[in-house]
Parts: structure tokens; sequence; C-alpha cells
């Protein structure tokens, strides 16, 4: 995204935006405008958080990401990249979390990890991503409801670590399904298009970045974020979670889940409609 684009949408953002959480093709960090992105962000009231794969991490942007992030995740690709950008994170004091996929191919690690406390010592959390069948995810290792390991996986996750755990907000059914620990008021189902949106490096606004086949799409400029935000296409996406599993229980703690793929949704209720 060039910086001006970027610099555009700071200040429509200024006063109603918490933070950015820097995404798009590649590591944020290795954008050629980096520095000015964050500076940007904070000049707009407006805190900055990346995920990063960590390769090409230095102790230089490490020190940016100490003076203008909130945190920083780091992607877990198991290489040596990984672990010398967490390294050179929390020697430089920044609040470091772990992004790790959570598929069928990586559930059995997941909980080996878990298990056995096994991630690098002072991150302050590892969240959990549930796989998806987009992009490069396959549908082959997309979790299924039935699969008996998620209750062993989700009995690790229920009990308490040296860090933080947490879950993307799709994984949310399963969280309601399996864990008796976390507290009902800590849950946020599905957020796209209630309080978060995905703008990507053309300026095409979509309630979440897993649109791919950009169903709710807006295309910014000369439309503004705010308009944009107040369409059409995001209030049928809304529509999708106003009108999901009216007979459930649960239903104002997960909304119906995905209203994008029905297939990751961990739960297999008789009242899922």
């Amino acid at each position: 995204m060039p910086l001006e684009d970027f610099r555009w949408i700071a200040e429509q953002c200024e006063g109603k935006v918490m933070q950015f959480a820097l995404g798009g093709r590649g590591d944020p960090d290795q954008h050629e405008y980096f520095e000015q992105l964050l500076k940007v962000s904070r000049e707009h009231g407006i805190v900055p958080n990346f995920t990063t794969s960590g390769f090409g991490m230095t102790p230089e942007i490490a020190d940016l990401c100490k003076r203008h992030c909130g945190a920083v995740a780091v992607s877990w690709y198991r290489s040596s990249y990984t672990f010398d950008a967490i390294r050179m994170l929390l020697e430089t004091g920044v609040k470091t979390n772990i992004h790790y996929v959570l598929g069928s191919g990586s559930i059995e690690e997941a909980m080996h990890r878990l298990a056995e406390d096994d991630f690098p010592s002072g991150i302050n959390a590892v969240i959990f991503l549930l796989h998806k069948p987009a992009g490069l995810g396959s549908a082959d290792n997309v979790l299924k409801v039935g699969d008996p390991r998620l209750a062993d996986f989700f009995a690790e996750f229920d009990r308490e670590h040296p860090f933080k755990v947490g879950l993307d907000s799709c994984t949310v059914p399963g969280v309601i399904n399996y864990c008796k620990n976390v507290a009902p008021q800590s849950l946020d189902t599905c957020e796209g298009g209630r309080f978060s949106c995905y703008i990507d490096p053309d300026l095409v606004m979509v309630p979440c970045s897993f649109d791919q086949k950009h169903r709710y799409e807006v295309q910014l400029r000369p439309t503004t974020i705010g308009e944009a935000w107040a369409s059409e296409p995001f209030e049928r996406f809304r529509a999708c979670m106003r009108g999901s599993c009216p007979s459930c229980e649960h239903r104002v703690a997960c909304l119906g889940g995905c209203p994008l793929m029905p297939e990751v949704v961990l739960c297999n209720s008789p009242s899922r409609a």
C-alpha cells in the first residue's frame, strides 16, 4: 500500500479506531515505509500492531516496534528465523505473541506443546488461529467438528500456563462446546463488520480478510471508510449473524460462527441454522 493511501485511511480513523492490525501481502515490517506507517498511526492516536514471519527481522526493526507498537505477533513457522525474531523482540522489550495456525495437521503438536508449556520463555501469549481453506490454506487441513482430538486440545487450552493463551474469534464455537474454565464474558465472536474490517493494498474494504471472493466488498476512494461501514454489502454481512441459530442458548456468544466458511465452525448442535 502506498504511504499516502495509508495516511488517508489514518486521517479518517482518528478518534474512531483504537488499533491498526497491519498485514496484507507479505511481512509488514519489510514495507519500504514501515517506520513511517508506524509513525502515521501514532500521529492519529492509533496503536499499530502486526504479525510477521520473522524473516528479515533486525534489531533496528525491533527497536521501532518497541517505540511505536502495542504488540508484535510472530507466526509459528518453526524455523530459525522464527526463534531469532522472538529473541530479538523479547530482548528489546517488545510485548511478543506467537500466532499458531490450528489445523488438522498441527493440532497434535499444539496439544503436546501446551501439555509441556513448550513455547519460548518470556512471550506474552500464544494465540491459536483456526485454519481456513483460503489463500494457500487447503481444505484437507480444516479441523472437522467431529474430530476427537478437539476435546483433548481444548482440555489443554483450558488449564493454566506460564503464558497467556488465546484464540481467534473464529474458534469461539469450539470454546463454548469444549471449555469449562473460560469466562463467558471474555468471549466475543466474529468481529467482522461489527468492530473491525479489512482494507487491502488496493483500497478494497471488506468486513473480513477471508472474504477472498469479495462478496461484501466496497471500493474506497471516493467512497469513505464511514460510507463503506454503513453500506449495503456490510449490512448484508451483519445480517448473516443477526439471523443465525435463533433457538440456540449460546447464540449471543456465538452468532452462528463464521458467516463466510461454515465448514470451519466447531459446532454440530441441532440448533445450528
